[in-house]
């Protein structure tokens, strides 16, 4: 069960980091994921989303 909380947490992430702005992911973050398991990933998602903008790419 746990292993399949990951994937799924995994899957939320990615969707996420794709359909939002780095300014929608950090007030979802502060918002909804303080104190959750997924807030480490939402995080890496945001600096590999910057990262990208920076490069002048898209994900």
């Amino acid at each position: 069960m746990a292993e399949e909380k990951k994937v799924l947490d995994e899957l939320i992430v990615k969707y996420l980091s794709r359909t939002m702005t780095d300014g929608e992911l950090e007030n979802f973050e502060i918002h909804y994921f303080e104190n959750s398991e997924l807030l480490l990933e939402i995080k890496k998602a945001r600096l590999q989303l910057q990262l990208k903008q920076k490069e002048g790419g898209h994900i």
